[in-house]
């Protein structure tokens, strides 16, 4: 009984950090189900998606329309 608790909570814990970083949800919480301790350790180690900006070539956030390192506007670029 306490195995499907932990996995349960393995799996609720995970669906929340995928949520958080842009990540899917269902497989976040099939992970934590699946793998346990090293599904969270891997969502909580795992960065959120980006892009990287075709000027500067610095990661930034995938919706972002202008570049925090360099100040160039992105409209253009559709990733």
């Amino acid at each position: 009984m306490i195995i499907v608790i932990l996995w349960l909570i393995f799996g609720a814990i995970c669906y929340l950090l995928a949520e958080k970083k842009g990540r899917d949800k269902r497989i976040g919480f099939l992970a934590g189900i699946l793998f346990g301790v090293f599904a969270l350790i891997y969502y909580l180690l795992v960065s959120e998606p980006g892009k990287i900006c075709p000027f500067c070539k610095e990661k930034i956030k995938k919706d972002a329309t202008v570049c925090p390192h360099c100040q160039r506007e992105l409209d253009v670029i559709r990733k």
